[in-house]
This record gives C-alpha cells, structure tokens and sequence, in this order.
C-alpha cells in the first residue's frame, strides 16, 4: 500500500486500491504524481484529496502506455516513461511522453535507430537527458530538452548489456549505466568529451556480482548510492 506520514512522524494517510508497484513519486505542478501500472496518479497536499489520474486518451495522447515505469521532472518539463503491450500481454514498445507546460509530444522506442525497451530511469547529465531502456536488446536514447529533439542512443555495441536498470550522473557530468544482469558492472560515460571511461567492476572496485534493481542508482554528496536485486 501508499502512506502518508506528516514531518514529525505522524500518519496521516493510506490507500491500497493503486496499480502497483509505484515507480516513481515526483512532484509537478502542486501536485504529487504516482508512476503506477495504471497511469500517473495526482495527489493534492492541499486537499488531501485525489485528482484524477491522466491516462492514454485521459490527460495522456492515446499512443501513450497505461504502463508507467518512470517520472522525472526539472520543475518545467515533466517526461513520463510508459509502455504499450500487445492483446496477449506481451511487451511492444516503449513510448516516452513530454510535457513542457502547454501540451505532451512523444516518441516511440524500437525505431528511428532507437532501442526498444521499457522507460525505466532517467537522468539529465550535461546538455542531455538520459532514459534507460529495459530490455534484451534495449540501450539508452539522449534527449535535448532545449528542443525537444532526439540526439542519439547507445546499444550493446557499446553498452555492456540491454537490460538497462537505472543511470546516475555525477557533479562533473559523467553517466553511470547499471544493468539488470549478474557480474556486469557499471559502465561509465563522459558527456563533455563523448568518451566511454572505464567501468566500475567487482574485481577493480569490490561492487557485488548481482543484478542492479530497476533505478536503483543515484549519486549525491561525492557517492555513487547502487540497489541491487540478490
């Protein structure tokens, strides 16, 4: 279930009638925005009350995905990570939608060079946003939030495995890229010089051999903080 708790401690709220598992909690807007499997859900502090939630054809354009694996926002632009499935349940594409205040625009996973995965994580680092893309054959596909535009993605080419689980940036721009397989490390890009870095590994750097849960990383006060699913 969700709980509210109040600064000093005190409960003040709980509701287990959501499609979990919440993703992601950002706020946006004055209100507090729930990634679920079933649309963004909007909470109001002020009223303590529930907005409507924004689902495809209700808040969200129709191409967009019930399915929100991540939220992230500047305070100006918010992006939600979605997914659409076919009619026996199996994974079809990602679709990543962005909103700058006045309407959503989207872009579809799996084309245009893109790799097909799951939204998951994302992180702006230097001039572009990074989204993870989940999958076996997934990457990660970098957006300028100035325009809007699609600047490029990297695949397994240069990615040490699809399966994606979360990217972190540091205070002097270099992306962190984790994955969601055993023994595979960190990979390490620096966004100021476009260069691919050494990786983080278990024999070099004494990290744990285990698969990294689905944006489990975030880098803060000089430290690189890492979830891992044993």
């Amino acid at each position: 279930g969700l709980e509210v708790y109040s600064p000093g401690g005190t409960k003040l709220g709980f509701w287990d009638n959501l499609e979990f598992p919440i993703r992601e909690i950002v706020e946006y807007d004055g209100l507090i925005l729930f990634a679920t499997e079933d649309g963004i859900e909007r909470f109001n502090e002020t009223s303590f009350s529930w907005e409507s939630a924004l689902t495809p054809g209700n808040g969200l354009p129709n191409n967009m995905g019930d399915w929100v694996g991540e939220l992230w926002t500047d305070g100006n632009n918010l992006l939600a990570g979605t997914a659409t499935f076919a009619s026996w349940g199996g994974f079809q594409r990602g679709v990543v939608g962005y909103y700058d205040g006045n309407g959503w625009n989207t872009f579809n996973t799996g084309q245009n060079g893109i790799p097909n995965g799951y939204p998951l994580s994302m992180s702006q680092c230097g001039s572009y946003l990074y989204i993870g893309l989940f999958n076996n054959n997934g990457g990660i596909v970098y957006m300028d939030l100035n325009n809007y535009s699609v600047m490029g993605s990297f695949t397994t080419s240069v990615l040490s495995n699809g399966r994606v689980a979360a990217v972190a940036c540091d205070s002097v721009d270099t992306l962190y890229v984790g994955y969601d397989a055993d023994n595979q490390g960190i990979s390490k890009y620096d966004t100021a010089t476009s260069t691919w870095l050494t990786k983080l590994t278990s024999a070099a750097n004494n990290l744990p051999e285990d698969p990294i849960w689905l944006d489990a990383m975030a880098y803060s006060n000089g430290k690189l903080m890492i979830g891992y699913d044993d």
